[in-house]
């Protein structure tokens, strides 16, 4: 009874001192990791007309997890959210990338000083370019790459690889646009295994434009269309999967769209006119653009290998169903994607329940509309926003200008006068949105689950946001992976040791069945005697001995 009590005794004793060890290890590591709670990412939204930065600021749990309910942006010392915008886009500095580096100099001087210093080396720095570099040549984007890497590591302490400056692809965009409707919406659980409804994402800059919605695991959509979300539900350290369908359309965001439209229109003009080669200014009627306004750009045409330099005057005429007819051609939808739905430039889309999936239009889907939609409401329809956009075309532009004065007493000249000038192709742009929703992306005129927004609860509606909860699920995923080898060793150390306590006390139980019978000093004598190597010498035996046996012939 005595052998079998010092054995468990023994196996327990062993096994919390291995357990002690091990925990001692894991939680040095935690603490060397996490011994700060509070934590801030700066993200730099590198787009094709200008640069944001949002400096993010979060508090995390002792195991270095984030506390999600606490992300928000900073406020600076003016108590402030820290967002700051600089013009114009990164992609423009391709023919002077010296200059980069006063550029980016002048967000992250800001970050730098409002941040406190202690945190600098555990804050990362993301500078993440979208559709204005992807339209760069691979060799132009490397050499303002470089620069914008080298001032960051020269100048700052903060956190950097040159793997968190990068031009990001379309569908990652979309992805992270997707991410932050949904994060913002509380779609991800915070506290349980059980996935919620998730909700549709479109999104329009200068140079593309984004659609994003989660589909079904089980749904046939080709692999290469879709991307996988990992949410890490921090409370209880699990993965929720989610299957997206993200994907963006270069060159159909606002700017980039004009310029097609512009060559078009050109084009058609060419048909009937000549251009002589000394001609550079010529004169254009636009349908899309209000009548009396007349909006001077300069296009450039590609004619058998030769650029033409034009500088166009297109004179507003107003007319929202020439406008359409013209705008609707460039979207290039094809009719044979079944059981797919066909989209924009060639591409298809898998179907959703229209009846239940909630869209949040971003960007362009808010500013181009913000004139026609109803003070009162929130969501977009069909039949209430396009004879309001036909009303829009048709206004003579002195009577919009009047209008715009009216509903904006507070603004000073040159706030108006900057208004005034943003207005300039309101036509062009309303009619090109309400032409993606319904013949590019094929919605339904009678879909009213689209809801224009800036902000969502409080809170900016900014890709960025997505972009920050996928890098935190990114480093959550690695914890969880970490813990897990942790926890494996400790149960190795632990059952080692657990097992090389075994292994002695059956090396002392098996000694001593060897001495069974023997008295104490004859038991010590044969495991001397037993434990001597073997050699030249060979043991005699003791005469004096009287113990020993002597066999008989």
């Amino acid at each position: 009874m005595w052998k079998i009590l010092c054995v468990v005794v023994t196996i327990n004793i062993a096994a919390k001192v291995a357990c002690l060890v091990a925990g001692r290890m894991e939680n040095l590591n935690s603490e060397a990791i996490y011994a700060s709670r509070t934590r801030y990412t700066v993200l730099v939204d590198a787009g094709s007309s200008g640069s944001r930065m949002f400096v993010y600021t979060w508090t995390t749990d002792r195991d270095g997890f984030a506390n999600y309910s606490s992300l928000k942006l900073f406020n600076d010392s003016q108590g402030k959210p820290l967002v700051r915008k600089i013009t114009p886009g990164l992609s423009s500095f391709r023919g002077s990338p010296l200059a980069v580096r006063a550029y980016i100099s002048k967000l992250l001087d800001i970050a730098a000083s409002e941040i406190p210093r202690s945190d600098h080396a555990k804050t990362p720095v993301f500078v993440l370019a979208t559709a204005g570099m992807r339209l760069l040549p691979q060799n132009e984007q490397d050499i303002i790459w470089n620069e914008v890497r080298n001032s960051i590591r020269s100048k700052y302490e903060f956190e950097f690889k040159d793997s968190y400056a990068e031009t990001i692809t379309g569908d990652e965009e979309a992805l992270f646009g997707w991410i932050a409707i949904n994060f913002i919406l509380d779609s991800f659980p915070s506290s349980s295994n059980k996935k919620k409804p998730t909700q549709g994402m479109l999104d329009m800059g200068g140079a593309s434009m984004q659609i994003s919605y989660e589909v079904s695991q089980d749904q046939p959509v080709p692999k290469e269309t879709t991307m996988k979300f990992e949410f890490v539900v921090t409370e209880l350290r699990e993965t929720l999967n989610y299957k997206v369908f993200p994907v963006s359309y270069l060159y159909y965001g606002m700017q980039e769209i004009r310029n097609q439209y512009a060559r078009e229109v050109i084009k058609t003009y060419q048909q009937k006119n000549v251009i002589p080669d000394n001609q550079s200014d010529i004169q254009i009627e636009d349908p899309c653009i209000n009548t009396n306004l007349t909006v001077t750009q300069n296009v450039t045409l590609n004619a058998s290998g030769n650029a033409l330099q034009l500088t166009v005057d297109f004179v507003g005429k107003g007319d929202f169903d020439l406008c359409h007819n013209r705008i609707v051609p460039l979207l290039k939808v094809r009719n044979d994607c079944m059981p797919l739905i066909c989209t924009i430039n060639g591409n298809a889309r898998p179907d959703v329940d229209l009846s239940i999936m909630q869209f949040y239009g971003l960007s362009e889907y808010y500013y181009s509309l913000d004139d026609v939609m109803p003070k009162d409401a929130t969501n977009y329809r069909y039949d209430v926003i396009a004879p309001k956009v036909k009303a829009l075309c048709a206004e003579l532009w002195q009577d919009f200008v009047e209008r715009l004065r009216r509903e904006n007493p507070t603004l000073t000249e040159e706030e108006l006068a900057e208004r005034i000038r943003l207005k300039r192709l309101i036509c062009f742009k309303a009619v090109y949105v309400l032409a993606t929703i319904h013949e590019g992306l094929q919605f339904p005129k009678s879909y009213d689950k689209l809801y224009p927004v800036t902000h969502l609860r409080g809170i900016e509606t900014q890709w960025t946001l997505g972009a920050l909860v996928y890098i935190l699920n990114t480093d959550h995923r690695k914890q969880l992976q970490e813990s897990v080898i942790t926890k494996i060793s400790i149960a190795v150390v632990s059952l080692c040791m657990v097992l090389l306590v075994i292994i002695f006390i059956i090396l002392i139980i098996h000694r001593e069945r060897q001495c069974k019978g023997a008295g104490f000093g004859s038991c010590i004598e044969r495991i001397r005697l037993t434990d001597k190597p073997d050699g030249n010498s060979t043991a005699e035996p003791d005469a004096n001995n009287h113990s020993t046996s002597v066999s008989e012939p």
